[in-house]
């Protein structure tokens, strides 16, 4: 089984996100805690679809949506607000980015300063619903993340089982970081994927769990942690690994883990305030085109009966 995508894939995906980063994402700094993604470029993005979003009224009057999004849509949520706007530029928005648990306190603490509320997981929309007065959307899930097996000290050219097997066979000494499973889809999906190919019981004295994926990235990314259960998302958008020159030497540091197995890491969101201006958005998030985007950034699709996508088939 393969587990990496041909270096050309990758350069390609690559390819778009930078060239898409330039044509629609206007922002001095993604890496601030609120991005106001109002003044992006009009031109189209580099790749087009040929299923288009769909296309509702838009408002007269100009709105603005607050979203409050998980960190690891840093990179692609700012270029889908750009294409967006194409179609509804009376809908403005504003993004503010934190990891799973301090975003979903902050939301939680303050339910009316946000309109949208996408998580890095289904359980926290869900207690959103139940502790939220006057929500009446239910939980919808607009991403799919991918696991991946990264490491900034190992080569990474045969499959992930392997690798860690032969360093437990060999007594090598290493550690492994792992985002916090009680609160990350993440974590779950890595401690069920160590689970599943019989490696968990050995490997478990060596784990180093994280508060955040954040964290669990820097921490490896750093070298303080030999390997990390990451998303693909993280990897691909490494900012310094942005440079189309570093694609062929970044893929030889991780390897994308099968998708089935280990659990499905399904990020959900929840429509808190202005309910048909949100819907707008969320139709637009959950559409082909936006979906293709996110593949693109390391995500998996929505696949539904309707879903034109090749990852899907």
């Amino acid at each position: 089984m393969t587990f990496n995508q041909p270096a050309s894939n990758f350069f390609n995906r690559m390819l778009f996100i930078v060239t898409a980063l330039m044509a629609g994402c206007n922002s001095p700094n993604n890496n601030q805690n609120s991005t106001a993604a109002n003044n992006q470029s009009s031109k189209e993005p580099a790749k087009t679809i040929s299923t288009n979003a769909p296309v509702a009224s838009s408002p007269k009057a100009t709105e603005t949506l607050r979203i409050a999004a998980f960190s690891n849509l840093r990179m692609v949520l700012p270029i889908l607000v750009s294409d967006f706007n194409h179609n509804y530029p009376n809908i403005k928005i504003q993004i503010t980015f934190a990891p799973n648990t301090a975003l979903y306190d902050t939301v939680n603490a303050n339910p009316q300063s946000f309109d949208i509320y996408l998580s890095g997981n289904q359980t926290y929309p869900k207690q959103m619903l139940a502790s939220v007065k006057g929500v009446k959307s239910s939980p919808f899930t607009y991403t799919r993340g991918q696991l991946v097996l990264y490491s900034h000290k190992y080569p990474m050219d045969i499959s992930p089982t392997t690798t860690l097997d032969q360093l437990m066979l060999d007594n090598k000494p290493f550690s492994l970081a792992i985002a916090n499973p009680e609160n990350l889809a993440y974590g779950v999906a890595a401690e069920a994927w160590l689970v599943n190919q019989n490696l968990y019981n050995n490997i478990k004295p060596k784990i180093i769990y994280t508060n955040t994926l954040d964290e669990t990235f820097a921490l490896t990314d750093s070298g303080k942690a030999d390997f990390g259960f990451v998303s693909l998302s993280q990897v691909l958008n490494k900012p310094n690994n942005i440079a189309l020159q570093n694609v062929n030497t970044l893929s030889n540091n991780y390897l994308i883990l099968p998708k089935n197995s280990y659990p499905p890491i399904l990020q959900d969101g929840i429509i808190l305030n202005q309910p048909d201006t949100s819907q707008i958005f969320v139709d637009y998030l959950k559409s082909v085109k936006a979906q293709d985007v996110l593949t693109d950034a390391g995500f998996l699709p929505i696949c539904t009966s309707t879903t034109i996508l090749p990852a899907c088939k």
